[in-house]
């Protein structure tokens, strides 16, 4: 059925709010209730910086549109790709069939709009279509061109993507441009409809994303700074602060060195760097105010919604909440306003308490393949007893005990969430010791680590001589080095004696639970380059082969020999790499034990097989290459020979290696 044949109709384009500045704004924004932006554009081009952040109306980014058709009383599904939108058979048939950056309404009657990054789950989507309540609190109330959220057509002039915004206009930004028509091309198939019009949707979790890559901008640029300029600047006010100290150095100051410079250098890079961490403070405060929307409910705008779409028992919806929350928190936790907004977000007395939705910052560290509350946390999370904050011992019985009670059934281990929580955590360690652990953030960090990478970790004490060894390790096993400092100078540690100090060791949970992974895919990953040569090998086994099937000659036999042993050793080599790997593992889970022996003996027994195959390869192509070069003389080709002749030689020098 075509648009023209359905009388009444709306056709919506629609758009999100996201992060521009200025020059790249929507004007039609400014009348939505959004968290006021007070920021600049932290981008790679300096010119940036003098530009505020505001909001711009952007396509909608790739995942699912849901529209609810009161009045047919239908939940509608759009599949969003490249900002181009296709229904799906999940709310009826199809009634427009044909994607664009475009959907079509009924006319004059009030809709609600959503977007998600996952497909809704069957209960989820069961929910909103029964229950208006949840309806009026995930999905926004669209009158197709009535504001503040929908206007005319000629809005879409302010969208971009859709007008004449320059290539690449979006490069400063985590999510790039998307190629689409101009609107005006649209027109034709738009105003099939009685009504065209521009509608705004919800997306949070762009908003905070992109924050949080500019305040990772912000840092990286800093980095920068310390790198080209820091050393200057350091050098400077060290002899600035040494002269202070020194009334007679600074007396002499001006005639040992060039003063003001040194006085003009200090301010200069203080005020640089001090610009920089203001724009960078500023943006974390953008930042702040949207994440401050977890605790507000009711409202589609707000964080507290954007996580609500989610089914954790889904792999996929785990593994984008857990992909959404590391992006969105990656930079900002580094500042000391974020990682106090974290840290009240996740604590269960102060965080967003909706026992409908569930915690999913909570729920994804945790690895859990169910919506877990601020209730559930406290429970599953409370640590025994502590004699202090030196209980290392303790604290890593504690560990384990909380880890053994998440179960068997958590999401694997992922390292971007934790170092995202890693600087909120740090603190509260470094400043309790042991005790932190009765903070159910320091608890559930360390003990999601552990659950999630199927370890348990073991406190230990050494002497503190042995540690002192071990740290002088790496240069003791250098030729020629002495001993060590504890042997070769003991009147140089005398506080040390009879002092212990504890060591934190990980271990498998079990030696002989099941591998996770596919053992030739973690081969290549760990031996790439061993994997790229025994492919070329394979394809000139192949070759050869194929020259020996054609031609039995002594020419032909010597290549397919060198061929096999030279894909033997590859292959051997591969091999050989992958159980030192397995060894080095097994030594530091489990120590010298008999398994470790049987692997490090596999280990050099295909040691000693490569040698082999390569020593063979090598008198074949000794072989091979002289006969070649011996040939080419006979023809008078004396450059090929020449060359022929050095390769037979590198052959011959590599048997004898």
């Amino acid at each position: 059925m075509s648009a023209a044949q359905c009388p009444l109709l709306a056709a919506i384009i629609p758009v999100r709010y996201a992060i521009g500045h200025e020059g790249l704004t929507s004007d039609f924004l400014d009348d939505l209730p959004l968290p006021a932006l007070e920021g600049r554009c932290l981008a790679e081009d300096a010119d940036a910086d003098t530009r505020a952040l505001r909001y711009v109306a952007r396509p909608l980014r790739d995942g699912w549109c849901y529209v609810w058709l009161d009045r047919q009383q239908r939940l509608v599904e759009y599949e969003v790709a490249q900002g181009r939108l296709d229904e799906t058979a999940r709310g009826g048939p199809v009634i427009m069939p044909g994607g664009g950056p475009y959907l079509f309404l009924p006319a004059g009657e009030t809709a609600r709009l959503a977007w998600s990054p996952v497909r809704w789950s069957d209960t989820h989507y069961a929910e909103l279509s029964a229950q208006a309540s949840r309806r009026q609190a995930l999905m926004r109330a669209i009158i197709p061109g009535q504001g503040p959220a929908s206007g005319p057509l000629e809005w879409a002039a302010q969208v971009p993507e859709l007008s004449d915004a320059p290539p690449a206009s979006f490069a400063w930004s985590s999510e790039p441009d998307v190629d689409l028509p101009r609107w005006e091309t649209l027109t034709p198939t738009l105003t099939q409809a009685e009504v065209q019009a521009v509608a705004v949707l919800d997306d949070p979790w762009g908003v905070v994303i992109d924050l949080a890559f500019l305040v990772r901008r912000g840092y990286a640029r800093r980095e920068d700074w310390f790198a080209k300029e820091g050393e200057e600047r350091t050098l400077a006010q060290h002899i600035l602060a040494l002269a202070r100290q020194n009334r007679e150095f600074w007396a002499e100051l001006p005639t040992l060195a060039d003063q003001p410079r040194i006085e003009e250098a200090a301010k200069r890079y203080d005020a640089e760097i001090a610009e920089l961490e203001v724009m960078i403070g500023s943006v974390v405060a953008d930042w702040r105010r949207w994440m401050e929307t977890c605790w507000e409910d009711g409202n589609p705008a707000t964080l507290a919604a954007a996580q609500s779409h989610f089914e954790p028992s889904r792999a996929e919806d785990h593994d984008a909440m857990e992909t959404l929350w590391t992006a969105a928190l990656l930079g900002p936790t580094q500042s000391q306003i974020g990682a106090a907004l974290v840290e009240r977000l996740m604590d269960p007395e102060q965080g967003p308490q909706d026992p409908e939705a569930g915690h999913s910052l909570w729920t994804v560290l945790l690895g859990q393949s169910r919506a877990m509350t601020l209730s559930d946390v406290t429970r599953l999370l409370t640590a025994g007893d502590l004699s202090g904050e030196n209980d290392w011992q303790g604290w890593a019985t504690n560990l384990n005990q909380l880890s053994s009670q998440m179960g068997n059934g958590v999401v694997a281990a992922r390292e971007g969430l934790f170092l995202a929580l890693g600087s909120v955590v740090g603190p509260h360690l470094n400043a309790l010791g042991a005790t932190s652990l009765h903070k159910p953030l320091v608890a559930g960090y360390f003990a999601a680590a552990l659950a999630r990478s199927g370890q348990r970790v073991f406190a230990e004490p050494v002497p503190a001589k042995q540690v002192i060894d071990w740290l002088n390790r790496p240069m003791a096993s250098a030729v020629g080095a002495p001993e060590s400092l504890a042997r070769l100078r003991p009147d140089l540690l005398p506080d040390l004696e009879g002092k212990n100090v504890t060591t934190l060791r990980l271990a498998a949970n079990d030696a002989s639970a099941p591998p996770r992974g596919n053992p030739f895919v973690e081969a290549l990953s760990d031996a790439p380059l061993k994997g790229i040569l025994l492919g070329l090998n394979g394809w000139m086994l192949g070759d050869a082969l194929d020259d020996f099937i054609q031609d039995v000659t002594t020419e032909t036999s010597l290549s397919l020999g060198s061929s096999l042993f030279g894909t033997g050793a590859a292959t051997m080599a591969l091999a050989q790499h992958t159980r030192q790997l397995e060894a080095e593992k097994l030594r530091i889970t489990t120590g010298m034990s008999a398994e470790w022996v049987e692997r490090y003996r596999q280990f050099l027994v295909l040691g000693q097989a490569t040698n082999f195959a390569l020593a063979m390869a090598a008198v074949l192509d000794t072989f091979s290459f002289g006969r070649q070069a011996l040939d080419s003389l006979g023809r008078g080709d004396r450059d090929s020979a020449a060359v022929q002749a050095g390769m037979s030689a590198a052959s011959a020098g590599q048997t004898a290696l």
